[in-house]
């Protein structure tokens, strides 16, 4: 079987392509795959695999419609519709909406004919009505990737509209290579729009490694030697010119190590550095300098958040001891004033510190700067009609000394506390001299539709700090990150997507330790699937980091047991905790619950009790959907000139097919459809028929115009089976100028058969 394999495939490359043309292709998309990684490496949204993906198929097609007579603005034309589709499916994720139109469609066509056949007597509004929501779904969908899209444009930030916009870039550069390469034969101008997209990417992004371009650079410099070769060669032949058998080999002799020795060159040039050479050149001459004092290095004092900024996972003690263990031991008592009287008890987070700065191992924290406060001074002077002040007095047992638990964003202390910030505006935690202490504090008031209209302008150091992922997340983790949130029209939307894909990983205790060479967050979506609260955690602030939402990690505890007699929470060691926060510039940190077995936050019950809650505005894509009941004829029409399109498509492809086929191939093709044909019209045909049997079959069923069809055609089907003269190429063009009349006239038949024969009753409850 395999030797069988063998000859088939290397028939198939000598005979059929080439081996020059499949070595030709194969060094055109190693130029282009490195240029894909290389810009994949610098775009975030834009995961290596859809990169790469998008170039194979682009280069592929461009180079099959060059080789075809497709004159430039039909290719263009044909390569920018599928490339267009091809973006929208893999990263518009609309694969779901368009195949919930194709299934609507088939049950509106039958009633429509059931209507016609019973003269009116069926309701075609429900089927309407589906079609509609379907096509209000792909609507609603498609504005929200213009949306994102624009988005990109205009702040540069989004990774669904870098995604569409770098796929398109990478789809016109490939595609573009493919057709130059193939129809003019010019491998440097088909390579270097590319090349040079990926220069400038380099040049924009230092970051990225300057050997990006030393791959693509050699395999366009082999495939110029190839071509022009390969060129060269087709001239000496069609003249007639005598030229030695081994010219080809003595070419790669020169070709390929000159190649190589000019990417090495390549390769060594931005590494070359004028400063570096002197700065040498003056050790030698000046020999080492040693020092043998003191350093000005100081060590850093202890203080109680050494512990926290420790990196790694902040809650990795919870491994150590059982839930129901750490339920015995009570962490905090929390009474909360100006709560109303008949209010059901909040769910509370008691946040302690922030982290800003993941690792792919876990957290660390910025440097931060110590500031000391006296008891009554305020932290944040903050004052907005958007926040609730709470106060709140909390006994930390068995913590004297230690980290300050409260509600929301501080806002001063009743003992004297210090504080550590990362800047003016981010505060990572504060230490507090005294076990029992009261707090005021802030939460922000808010609604799902205020947080839906909040601004997209984030400040510098919340974009800066808090949308940074280190290169070790891996592709998977930002292809998920935008799957998930690409059709969600707002910043919450995505936060609340993100929330809710990860609430349905069950929870465990139980998890082995992440393997050291492996991120945290892939190993705990892709392998582990199970987790406690830090993986939950971490995993929705790198999501909405990669989604482009600026998060951080909290712990703290969560929740408590409210004791209604003494008016006051009690927190136990089990409710240590881990969360998310996004922020939203018109509220700030807004949190959220990842944690699958946790209960959801209640995020609005504090709004409720302050301000009335704003009216509930229709759902996304509503009014488009009524406004499109309204107009529904045009929405018909759209579709079935979709319809028309993608049929005439079809039959183009299936024409350029045909006549690319040898004379037998033809006839046998169009043999298996006549069968097929037959099938579908339950003829009265066996398996041991004759071919004459089988004709006359059809004789028996349809006018003689039809049987006389289905008698040529046979005809030359016996004759490419089992004459020893072949069919003609008149035969196959009278053949294939014939064939599209018989195959409409089967199918109306079939479809007529359908009609009179099995006529549908669709009965309306």
């Amino acid at each position: 079987m395999s030797d069988y394999l063998f000859r088939a495939l290397r028939w198939l490359v000598n005979e059929k392509i080439g081996a020059a043309t499949l070595f030709s292709v194969a060094l055109a998309f190693g130029a282009l795959y490195g240029v894909a990684i290389g810009i994949a490496e610098g775009v975030r949204g834009l995961d290596q695999g859809l990169a790469v993906a998008v170039v194979g198929i682009a280069l592929i097609l461009g180079w099959v419609l060059g080789r075809s007579t497709v004159q430039g603005r039909a290719a263009a034309a044909i390569l920018a519709i599928v490339g267009l589709s091809l973006s929208l499916l893999r990263v518009g994720q609309l694969g779901d909406d368009l195949l919930a139109i194709v299934r609507a469609l088939p049950p509106l066509l039958i009633a429509s004919l059931n209507w016609v056949w019973t003269r009116g007597q069926v309701d075609l509004g429900p089927y309407w009505n589906f079609l509609s929501e379907a096509v209000g779904a792909l609507t609603g969908a498609l504005s929200v990737l213009i949306s994102r899209l624009n988005d990109f444009i205009v702040s540069g930030s989004d990774p669904v509209g870098a995604a569409l916009a770098w796929s398109a870039a990478l789809w016109t550069l490939a595609a573009w290579a493919g057709w130059r390469l193939r129809r003019q034969r010019r491998p440097i101008e088909a390579l270097m729009p590319a090349l040079a997209t990926l220069a400038l990417m380099r040049f924009y992004q230092p970051s990225l490694s300057p050997f990006v371009v030393v791959a693509p650079l050699g395999a366009m410099l082999l495939l110029t030697a190839l071509v022009n070769y390969e060129t060269r060669e087709r001239v000496w032949k069609e003249t007639g010119a005598d030229y030695p058998e081994e010219v080809g080999r003595d070419v790669a002799l020169i070709a390929i190590p000159l190649a190589l020795m000019l990417t090495l060159a390549a390769a060594s040039l931005p590494q070359l550095s004028f400063k570096d050479i002197n700065d040498w050149l003056n050790e030698q001459l000046s020999g080492p300098i040693i020092s043998f004092g003191p350093t000005n290095a100081t060590p850093q004092p202890v203080s109680v958040f050494n512990a926290a900024l420790s990196p790694g996972l902040p809650r990795l003690h919870l491994l150590t001891a059982g839930p129901e263990e750490l339920k015995k031991d009570v962490a905090l008592i929390v009474q909360v004033s100006d709560l109303s009287a008949d209010a059901p008890p909040l769910n509370f987070h008691w946040r302690s510190v922030t982290y800003d700065q993941y690792t792919g191992r876990g957290w660390r924290v910025a440097r931060n700067e110590i500031k000391d406060y006296a008891a009554g001074d305020l932290i944040n002077q903050t004052s907005s009609s958007s926040i609730r002040v709470v106060r709140q007095r909390v006994q930390v047992v068995n913590n004297q000394g230690g980290m300050l638990y409260v509600a929301g964003a501080l806002l001063t202390v009743n003992q004297p506390y210090r504080a550590a910030w990362r800047t003016n505006d981010d505060l990572f935690g504060v230490n507090v001299f005294s076990a029992d202490y009261e707090a005021l504090s802030r939460l922000p008031i808010f609604t799902e539709d205020g947080l839906r209209a909040s601004s997209r302008v984030y400040p510098d150091w919340v974009a800066r700090r808090y949308l940074a992922l280190p290169d070790s997340v891996s592709d998977r983790v930002l292809a998920l990150a935008r799957d998930l949130t690409v059709t969600q029209r707002t910043p919450f939307d995505r936060a609340r997507a993100l929330e809710h894909y990860l609430r349905q990983i069950p929870y465990s205790l139980d998890v082995p330790t992440p393997p050291p060479d492996q991120d945290v967050v892939d190993f705990f979506l892709f392998d582990l699937r199970r987790g406690y609260c830090d993986y939950y955690a971490t995993s929705m602030v790198v999501l909405a980091r990669a989604a482009g939402l600026p998060a951080r990690l909290v712990i703290g505890y969560a929740g408590g047991e409210y004791d209604a007699e003494n008016d006051h929470y009690i927190v136990t060691e089990a409710e240590a905790h881990s969360w998310a926060e996004v922020y939203f510039p018109d509220y700030g940190w807004v949190e959220f619950e990842p944690t699958g077995g946790r209960p959801e936050i209640d995020r609005f019950s504090t709004a409720s009790s302050v301000i009335p809650p704003l009216p509930t505005a229709p759902a996304p894509g509503a009014a488009a959907l009524i406004d499109l009941r309204r107009r529904l004829w045009p929405t018909l029409f759209g579709i079935a000139g979709l319809v028309v399109a993608g049929l005439a498509g079809w039959a183009v492809t299936d024409r350029w097919r045909l006549t690319h086929l040898s004379s037998s191939a033809v006839a046998g093709e169009l043999h298996r459809r006549l069968q097929r044909h037959a099938k579908r019209l339950a003829l009265p045909t066996h398996g041991g028929d004759t071919l004459t049997e089988f004709a006359q079959a059809f004789a028996t069923r349809f006018d003689p115009s039809i049987a006389h069809e289905v008698k040529q055609l046979i005809a030359l089907y016996v004759q490419a089976s089992y004459s020893p003269h072949p069919p003609t190429a008149e035969d196959k063009r009278r053949l294939l100028q014939r064939w599209p009349g018989l195959d409409r006239a089967l199918w109306w038949h079939w479809a007529k058969h359908q009609l009179t024969s099995r006529p549908v009753h669709v009965k309306i409850h």
